[in-house]
């Protein structure tokens, strides 16, 4: 028994942090976030028979991540809650990351740095959240990953047909696929025309009915997102930002060792080649940077940070193993420490406004005619429990004019499209602004939600205390 359990013990080990994993997911679960609740209204829309839509009637690409919608519309159709089968697919999809990168690591000689970086996974505090926020990020991460091991396994059949289902699910895995694509041509000195004709195969069929449903198979939410941003650049230097984390400022001297050591290794350029080409196409297409659209690097990044912890702790402690294992004990608590403490400041700032979104959809729906409409910029929630016409500010889920190069002010929309109902959300510090509702022409204050709630920084110095305001407009 004890020669199987020395001979299995790292397989014993990723076990326990799959659990651990698990355990922190359903612990730390936030609500969804606003955009994963328009997916949930098209999803219920394809499942009830009404079409592959947002507001009835508008056949408008309103999602960027098909394959995702599909196939929780599948499991909708079949009976099961939308929610749930999100969040499952999410939990199984973020598992499966976190052991592909065990192997990813193992493949390439440093299975106990593929230990160290599965544990970070399992508890990092962007991971666990972005992984559960009811969107596409977790099953997009793991198909990444998914063709990426199957590249540097050599199983090219498989990587094409993990390439086809990543570009279904979000157009911009064709970045990877490119990747991927040119290191097999500069690695065989051919074209890898197998791998490339499965891929296409796959994401085709898509291509031929969003074309033919649609018009087009590019997600409106591009121009949208692109209107929103305002022409931003700054997508990659803004993962700077995104590493200024509870946890990843801990880990970032030991992601530049880890680059440094491995940097000429050819068996691990897939993992950054494809990322640098994923960063560059989003600051090259000047969109705004949200968090989700980093989380596909964090395995990425982990890779690296785990390779340069086990290179400094061997350099250190070559002849202590000892304090070896006591610095990576140390090491991980504080990991830990850092992870839920940056998951319970998320909740604290995030699930309150969610909640006061679902409060305010379940009003409009109770006291507006069916027939009427409602003008916000976050739609999510409030569309999805109104079950109401939704005019969204952002334009995500409306055929935008091909002349519109700036995006107009709330009164601008509000005049052109003369919605019933305006909801404006005012996000104020008590103590520093008063309340006072917007005046808009044509419109009267018809009711005001209200939230409150506090925030402790992380010196547990202070105590910072916030109102929001919703105030909903009638149309007079």
């Amino acid at each position: 028994m004890k020669k199987i359990i020395n001979k299995n013990k790292n397989l014993i080990f990723l076990i326990l942090i799959l659990v651990i994993a698990t355990f922190f997911r359903l612990y730390f679960n936030p609500m969804d976030i606003d955009d994963a609740t328009i997916g949930y209204r098209v999803i219920e829309n394809i499942a009830s028979g009404k079409g592959f839509e947002y507001n009835s009637g508008e056949k408008v690409l309103s999602t960027s991540a098909p394959l995702h919608i599909i196939i929780i519309s599948f499991f909708t159709y079949l009976g099961m809650d939308v929610i749930f089968a999100t969040n499952a697919l999410s939990l199984i999809s973020a598992l499966i990351t976190i052991i592909l990168v065990y192997f990813i690591l193992k493949e390439i000689n440093f299975e106990n740095a593929g230990l160290i970086a599965a544990f970070i996974l399992a508890i990092s505090n962007d991971f666990v959240i972005y992984t559960m926020n009811g969107m596409e990020t977790s099953f997009y991460t793991m198909l990444w990953m998914t063709s990426i091991y199957f590249f540097i396994k050599k199983k090219y059949s498989l990587t094409g047909l993990f390439l086809g289902l990543l570009v279904f699910t979000r157009v911009d895995g064709a970045m990877l696929a490119i990747a991927l694509g040119l290191l097999y041509i500069f690695n065989h000195k051919k074209i890898p025309w197998k791998m490339a004709i499965i891929a296409i195969l796959v994401f085709m069929p898509w291509i031929i009915f969003a074309t033919s449903y649609f018009g087009s198979p590019i997600p409106n939410t591009l121009k949208a997102k692109q209107l929103q941003a305002g022409s931003d650049s700054t997508f990659f230097i803004r993962i700077f930002a995104f590493l200024y984390d509870e946890t990843f400022l801990l880990l970032i001297p030991f992601i530049i060792i880890g680059l440094i050591k491995i940097f000429n290794k050819k068996e691990i350029w897939p993992i950054y080649f494809g990322s640098l080409l994923y960063l560059i196409a989003y600051t090259a297409i000047q969109i705004h940077g949200y968090i989700w659209y980093y989380i596909p690097l964090i395995p990425i990044i982990v890779i690296f940070a785990a390779i340069g912890i086990t290179y400094v702790t061997k350099r250190i402690f070559s002849q202590k193993k000892i304090y070896s294992n006591l610095f990576l004990i140390i090491f991980m608590i504080s990991i830990v420490a850092t992870s839920i403490l940056g998951m319970k400041h998320y909740k604290q700032k995030v699930d309150i406004k969610w909640e006061s979104y679902k409060e305010i959809g379940l009003w409009f729906n109770q006291n507006t005619e069916p027939t009427d409409t409602i003008m916000f910029h976050d739609i999510g929630y409030v569309g999805d429990y109104s079950e109401r016409y939704i005019w969204d500010y952002n334009l995500l889920i409306h055929k935008q004019e091909k002349d519109v190069t700036t995006k107009l002010s709330y009164p601008e929309f509000m005049k052109k499209y003369n919605p019933n109902y305006v909801l404006h959300l005012k996000k104020n510090v008590v103590d520093t602004i008063e309340n006072s509702a917007p005046d808009y022409v044509g419109y009267e204050l018809f009711k005001t939600f209200t939230d409150d709630f506090s925030y402790q920084t992380d010196d547990l110095r202070y105590k910072l205390n916030f109102k929001n305001y919703y105030y909903i407009f009638k149309r007079k």
